[in-house]
């Protein structure tokens, strides 16, 4: 009998994902309702970035992170959305469950190094880290409708 059903160790992803979600939670990034900016990060720089430097291992920011997370929690919509929008490819977050902290320097040369020089190569006038007080500030401004059982309503 195969023991090794699965293409990843199951054990290591959940801690990975409760270290995930833990982080996320203690920035405040899952408490408040995601920002306009934030998905607009997501949707017009983040998915794009990955699309063109696939299968690159990158390092998203925290808002972007979250907002990832929860687009993937719906697996069908998620594809649809990335193959629609992307050349029919369904983009993968590699590694999963993971993001930068704007408090730490990253080594020269790690993933997250790269990740934020690709992001400057691409974005030059883009900040890779957005503030929480940005965030506040937009949620005030606009309303988005969430899809609370199963990700988000992309409108």
């Amino acid at each position: 009998m195969d023991t090794n059903m699965f293409s990843c160790n199951l054990v290591e992803n959940a801690r990975k994902h409760k270290w995930f979600l833990k982080s996320i939670h203690e920035l405040g990034w899952s408490i408040d309702k995601p920002s306009d900016e934030s998905f607009r990060r997501y949707q017009t720089l983040w998915l794009p970035l990955v699309h063109k430097h696939h299968p690159k291992q990158l390092i998203p920011p925290p808002d972007v992170a979250w907002l990832w997370h929860c687009h993937r929690l719906a697996p069908r919509d998620y594809a649809f959305y990335t193959r629609q929008h992307f050349d029919g490819a369904i983009l993968e977050a590699n590694p999963p469950f993971t993001l930068q902290f704007a408090s730490e320097d990253c080594e020269t040369g790690s993933d997250a190094d790269q990740t934020k020089l690709i992001w400057d190569e691409m974005y030059p006038n883009e900040p890779f880290f957005l503030t929480k007080d940005t965030n506040k500030q937009d949620v005030e401004q606009k309303k988005r409708r969430m899809h609370v059982c199963g990700g988000i309503c992309w409108i």
